[in-house]
C-alpha cells in the first residue's frame, strides 16, 4: 500500500475543517484488505461545508514527476465498497502535469471519477467533458481504479478507466465497460497528450452530505508502467513512506486549475 500518513486538516471556510488520513491494520472495522499488504488506509472526509456545501477530503502528490514521457503513467485508487454507505457520492480527482512553466506551475487537466453510492452496491462514473458510467460494482468487496492518459482526438488528452475487482490477495477481475474514455474537461486549453510530462496530484473530495464521513482506501497515487486495454495492470509496486499534504487554498483553487 502506498503509506500515506497523516493530513493536515485544511480549511477553505472559517470553521470548517478537511480530511485526515491514516494506515489500519487489516480486520480495521471488519475490513480485510484487498491486496494482503496486511494494512490500508482510513481516509476521513470533513466537516460538511469543506469543500463548498460538500466534505473536501485528504490530498497527495504520490507520484508527481515532471520528468515522464506520455502514456508511461498511470493512476491508481484502490477503494472498498461500503454496505454501509447506501446513498450519496464522492469524488477522486487525478491531476496531470504538463510545462512547470504554465500559468498554473504544470498543471494541464484532471479526470475525476464520480461514485454513487446505493444499497447494496455503488456506481462507478468517469468524468472530463462528459461522463461516463464505467461499471457497477457489489458492495463488500475492494475495487482497484485505474485511469491513464491516452491520446484523444485532435491531440487531446483523454483518460482511459478501468476497474478491477479483488480478491484479497491482489488478483483482478476485470470489469469496467469497454467505452470507457473520456476527454479533458478543459478542452486542451492548457496542453495536449504530446505535452505531459507526469501525474501532478490525486484528491479525494466532494463527499455529499448523505455519504459517509469517511473511505477505506488503498494503493493511491500515480505510477510508472503501460497497460494494455482489456488486460490487468502491471503488478503495484510496495513505495516508501510518501507524505500527504494539506489540501489548504487548492480547495479555493481548484477550478482556477492549479
Amino acid at each position: 500500500m502506498y503509506r500515506l500518513g497523516t493530513a493536515q486538516n485544511t480549511t477553505s471556510i472559517p470553521g470548517a475543517r478537511g480530511g485526515d488520513i491514516e494506515e489500519v491494520p487489516s480486520g480495521f472495522q471488519g475490513v480485510q484488505t484487498g491486496d494482503a499488504s496486511g494494512h490500508f488506509a482510513l481516509a476521513q472526509l470533513g466537516d460538511l461545508g469543506s469543500y463548498y456545501a460538500y466534505r473536501n477530503g485528504p490530498f497527495s502528490r504520490a507520484g508527481r514527476s515532471f520528468t515522464q514521457t506520455p502514456g508511461s503513467f498511470y493512476a491508481t485508487e484502490d477503494v472498498y465498497v461500503d454496505p454501509a454507505a447506501t446513498s450519496g457520492t464522492f469524488w477522486i480527482n487525478s491531476a496531470v502535469n504538463g510545462d512547470p512553466g504554465n500559468p498554473y506551475g504544470g498543471y494541464v487537466t484532471e479526470d475525476s471519477w464520480r461514485i454513487t453510492a446505493n444499497a447494496g452496491n455503488w456506481t462507478i462514473n468517469a468524468t472530463g467533458a462528459s461522463t461516463k458510467t464505467i461499471a457497477t460494482v457489489t458492495a463488500g468487496q475492494w475495487i482497484r481504479l485505474v485511469s491513464k492518459p491516452v491520446l484523444a482526438a485532435g491531440g487531446k488528452v483523454g483518460f482511459q478507466h478501468l476497474v478491477y475487482t479483488l480478491d484479497g490477495n491482489n488478483n483482478e477481475t476485470l470489469v469496467s465497460a469497454a467505452d470507457n474514455v473520456t476527454v479533458d474537461y478543459l478542452n486542451g486549453a492548457l496542453g495536449g497528450y504530446a505535452d505531459l510530462t507526469g501525474g501532478r496530484y490525486t484528491w479525494i473530495t466532494s463527499g455529499s452530505p448523505t455519504f459517509p464521513d469517511h473511505i477505506f482506501t488503498d494503493n493511491i497515487g500515480w505510477t510508472d508502467g503501460s497497460i494494455v486495454m482489456g488486460s490487468s495492470d502491471p503488478a503495484l509496486p510496495e513505495p516508501t513512506a510518501l507524505g500527504l499534504l494539506g489540501v489548504g487554498g487548492l480547495v479555493a483553487a481548484r477550478r482556477r486549475r492549479r
